[in-house]
């Protein structure tokens, strides 16, 4: 056997019967020669032809612990890992990263690479993650786990507080709830302020409690209050304003490193070497901090250079910045901080404003973005064609002279010394419609106790609301008589002869018009009211009494009655009696003839008579004369006892029976007819 790699040449390592033989104690994933010759009595023959074979790798060693590179973020964090101490004998070609947020292990990266930037974390969260690699010997075993927590974050904004009981002269009692979010941290305690209506502060709370009393207040002032929580990050957003009035009383080692701010965001800090004292130096320290504690620095960088640059600054702001460097023996002491301010930089960008709309203005508001340094001079407002600016730092402004029910495109931004900041997103605001005229209003029929109104044209297709109202004259002001989306109403329980004042307005989602002019209408007269029928008695051949009920008097006018006969067969009424009496005597009638008889009564006013509805009418028959005998008078006697001609009424019903008898024989008939031709062969 030869390994080359070892330059020995060929050894033996067997000599024997056996045709096998296992070489041991080989290394892993090596190659290695073989050849193979015999011998007998006669000497040895010659060698065989040289093979090549290669052990195989082993299963490489777990990784060690994986580690956290720089700073932990928020959202996310850098890891790093060390390859395994024994690899198997084979190069390891891939690393397998798994991350525990409490759920399981779950795979992020799978690479060759020793580093991985986790990111789309929950803030202040713990992690497990650990580190496995893979050889051509396998996978191994994971390694130890890490654990990370992630930063957390402010919480979230919290909702208005609310009042508890009811406002007193000089206290508030308030609650507020917990936010929906922590930011990923216990909250520690709340923070609540109150600002008088002249804009100054006037108490504020802190505390863990969910609800506080401000006393010593002004009665029967507004107070505007708002809360925020914390936690160790720090302080959330403020939460939507509650605005709330008091009742009423009766009566807040290397030299110090230079740094050359660029902007407002950037800034380049340069230090100088110091003595390397007998090593050179490997490695430097930048820390920075806003504030000149020591826990509250930071490593922002590591490396050999002598600058670096750091981003993302806040402007106008206080930072602290110191050096360290270290060489094979240690880190030398930290230098003295120097300190430097951020140059002031144009606004922040400004959220959506607010806005109350009429037809023709639009007023905004807004609320103050970060300044960054400088003092905000005013505002920008884009209308779409042009730019108006607010009069100095003002948070609302009005647009005065829109079009009515037109789409506008609005944008604020804020603008101090250094510049403009951007502009707020896009708002998009439709003025209102003007409220719709008022239609024509007309009478449209008339009563002594009713008046009905009409209005427009009997369409409604935006189903406008309309409102009339009618003058009180007992209260001296216009009450509502009807309401809704018809185009008339009835206005009942009037009284007759008298002038009424309707006006009307319409109304739809602009809101409520003007009322129209004011329009007077009059009711008639009432007539008298219908009497029943009246009493038929002391039937004679050509007479009979009439008599009625007397109807009752309307108002002051007296009332009289007319009294109209019909004989049956010709049903045309004529005038018998008009006068003031309830009953009439009635001669020259007919005799055995059918009448019909019917009163009215007549309201006698200033303006003229008035009839009523006519009564029900009555039916009643004279008697029939006398038979006389004798041979004188036989021509009349055969005239009385003549038949009189049928009414329409007996025709009917002599028709109907004979009707009636025609269908049941045709039934009998046609009954025969089937049982004939059932019984047939």
């Amino acid at each position: 056997m030869d390994h080359r790699e070892l330059g020995h040449g060929f050894l033996p390592v067997y000599n024997g019967k056996d045709l096998h033989y296992v070489c041991e104690g080989l290394r892993r994933h090596t190659e290695y020669w073989f050849r193979l010759r015999a011998h007998n009595e006669e000497g040895p023959s010659r060698w065989s032809d040289e093979v090549c074979y290669r052990t195989l790798p082993d299963q490489p060693a777990a990784p060690p612990r994986p580690t956290v590179k720089g700073r932990i973020h928020a959202q996310t964090f850098k890891m790093k890992w060390d390859p395994p101490s024994d690899q198997g004998g084979a190069d390891v070609t891939t690393y397998i990263l798994e991350l525990d947020g409490g759920s399981g292990f779950e795979t992020v990266y799978t690479g060759p690479e020793t580093e991985f930037i986790c990111d789309h974390l929950t803030p202040g969260t713990t992690y497990q993650l650990r580190v496995s690699c893979i050889s051509a010997g396998g996978r191994s075993n994971c390694s130890d786990p890490c654990i990370v927590t992630t930063e957390a974050v402010c919480p979230a904004k919290c909702s208005p507080p609310r009042l508890h009981g009811k406002p007193r002269a000089t206290t508030l009692a308030l609650k507020w709830s917990y936010p929906e979010y922590d930011g990923g941290a216990p909250l520690t305690e709340f923070e609540v302020e109150m600002t008088s209506p002249n804009s100054s502060q006037v108490q504020t709370y802190r505390g863990k409690d969910t609800d506080c009393t401000f006393t010593e207040l002004s009665p029967g002032q507004t107070y505007v209050c708002k809360v925020r929580t914390f936690n160790r990050v720090g302080p959330g957003l403020w939460s939507d304003s509650l605005e709330v009035m008091t009742g009423a009383a009766p009566p807040d080692t290397p030299s110090e490193p230079m740094v050359i701010c660029r902007s407002s965001h950037h800034a380049v800090i340069q230090w100088d070497e110091p003595s390397s004292n007998g090593a050179p130096i490997t490695d430097y320290r930048l820390e920075m901090s806003m504030t000149d504690r020591e826990q509250d620095y930071t490593t922002v960088f590591h490396g050999l250079s002598h600058s670096y640059e750091v981003r993302s600054l806040a402007a106008a702001t206080p930072y602290y910045f110191r050096i360290q460097a270290s060489n094979s023996a240690g880190w030398s002491a930290v230098s003295a901080a120097s300190q430097t301010i951020t140059p002031p930089s144009s606004p922040a960008a400004m959220c959506l404003p607010r806005y109350v709309v009429t037809p023709t203005t639009i007023k905004l508001s807004w609320q103050e973005p970060a300044c960054h340094g400088a003092d905000i001079l005013h505002y920008n407002i884009d209308v779409g064609d042009h730019i108006e600016s607010t009069i100095g730092p003002a948070v609302e402004h009005t647009l005065d002279g829109l079009i009515p029910d037109t789409s506008y495109r609005l944008r604020v931004q804020a603008v101090n010394n250094v510049g403009p900041g951007p502009f707020s997103p896009v708002l998009r605001v439709t003025t209102l419609s003007l409220p719709p005229a008022p239609p024509k209003l007309e009478c449209a029929g008339v009563g002594h106790n009713y008046l009905k109104l009409k209005w427009g044209d009997g369409k409604n297709p935006n189903f406008t609301q309309y409102t009339v109202e009618s003058d009180n004259t007992w209260m001296k002001e216009f009450q509502c008589v009807y309401q809704g989306t018809s185009h008339s109403c009835k206005v009942n329980r009037l009284q007759e002869m008298t002038v009424y004042r309707f006006r009307i307005a319409a109304a739809n989602d602009a809101g409520q018009g003007d009322f129209s002019e004011i329009q007077e209408f009059s009711t008639c007269i009432a007539p008298p009211p219908s009497l029943k029928a009246p009493k038929v008695s002391d039937i004679q051949q050509r007479s009979c009494m009439i008599e009625w009920n007397s109807c009752k008097p309307v108002g002051s006018d007296p009332i009289i009655y007319q009294v109209q006969l019909s004989r049956l067969r010709d049903q045309e009424y004529k005038l018998v009696y008009r006068g003031a009496e309830t009953k009439v005597q009635l001669n020259d009638l007919e005799s055995g003839a059918d009448y019909n008889v019917r009163v009215c009564p007549v309201r006698q006013a200033d303006i003229g008579n008035l009839p009523g509805a006519y009564s029900p009418p009555s039916t009643f028959s004279t008697l029939m004369p006398e038979l006389v005998t004798t041979t004188a008078t036989k021509t009349a006697l055969v005239q009385v006892t003549e038949r009189k001609p049928l009414t329409d009424q007996q025709w009917a019903l002599i028709i109907l029976c004979g009707f009636t008898l025609f269908a049941v024989l045709t039934a009998v008939v046609m009954q025969q007819v089937i049982h004939w031709s059932k019984a047939a062969p």
